[in-house]
């Protein structure tokens, strides 16, 4: 059924498009078996307009890309002819883009010597290409225009009104990975009996100064039980090395008596910084010698 239609991808440049055969259409002179395999139009003009004008309510138009391609076959050379011949020679002269993804737009029945373009051409949506004609095997002045899918005519109309794309969409960028390495943060310290600010820097890794300014301390020898510190960009301080277990007490009692700890204040002294009773090993070395 002729009729006036809206695209969103135009392939007249006045954009007044009357379809006037549809695609899959058996009208004579096409069948069941061998149906129209495209869409056809002309330019549309109001009655206004054809009169102003002093033409045909249906004229020629400029012919347009409808999205942006490269144009792969170009034909441009034919003159109107009665007897076209078959095959190809029945689109009279044409235009063939490709626009990637295995999408074709076919323009055909252009006026001779019309076409704007060659073989190579990269042309952008909107772009003339040629005139309206009637080369070919045509009964008059039209468009026939085709998609091509994966080398197979499919449906133009979804393309043209935009329900599917000619110029597949690039695929989304990947997201990129969430990063492992966790972000500077700030922590805080909260202070205990007989810290120092210098020993709180320390433990983080940063200096007094640093730890005064970020915390609007003033004198840096007063910081009190409980008061919170703010450190800056800082990592959990590392846990102190565990310490080793410590011996059996009769063990450490056979070996000062062996002689391995030292005598006097230095075996005291060292008993001590290993984390012995310097006085109950010496308890249990008088019970092991016999003395009291």
């Amino acid at each position: 059924m002729s009729r006036a239609v809206k695209l969103k991808n135009n392939v007249l440049q006045s954009g007044k498009t009357w379809m006037t055969l549809a695609y899959g259409s058996t009208r004579p002179p096409y069948s069941a078996a061998r149906p129209h395999n495209g869409v056809d139009f002309i330019r549309d003009y109001t009655d206004e307009e054809a009169k102003r004008l002093g033409i045909a309510k249906s004229s020629e138009d400029i012919i347009i890309a409808a999205d942006a391609g490269t144009v792969v076959e170009v034909q441009s050379r034919l003159a109107i002819s009665k007897n076209p011949g078959n095959g190809i020679l029945e689109f009279g002269n044409y235009v063939l883009i490709d626009h990637g993804g295995g999408l074709q737009t076919r323009y055909a029945h252009l006026a001779q010597n019309s076409v704007t373009v060659k073989v190579g051409d990269k042309v952008r949506k909107g772009q003339p290409i040629g005139t309206m004609g009637m080369t070919g095997k045509s009964n008059g002045v039209h468009l026939h225009f085709e998609v091509w899918k994966n080398r197979l005519r499919v449906d133009p109309m979804p393309y043209l009104i935009g329900t599917k794309d000619l110029v597949p969409k690039p695929a989304p960028a990947p997201k990129p990975p969430k990063s492992t390495v966790p972000a500077s943060t700030s922590r805080k310290h909260t202070v205990i009996r007989g810290e120092t600010l210098s020993a709180i820097a320390a433990l983080y890794s940063t200096t007094v100064a640093i730890l005064a300014a970020h915390n609007n301390i003033k004198d840096v020898n007063k910081i009190s039980v409980g008061q919170v510190i703010k450190i800056p960009g800082a990592s959990v301080p590392a846990a102190p090395a565990a310490k080793p277990a410590l011996k059996p007490i009769d063990t450490i009692a056979r070996e000062v008596i062996a002689g391995k700890w030292g005598n006097g204040a230095d075996r005291t002294r060292r008993l001590t910084a290993a984390g012995y009773s310097a006085t109950a090993v010496q308890a249990r070395v008088n019970q092991l010698i016999g003395t009291k």
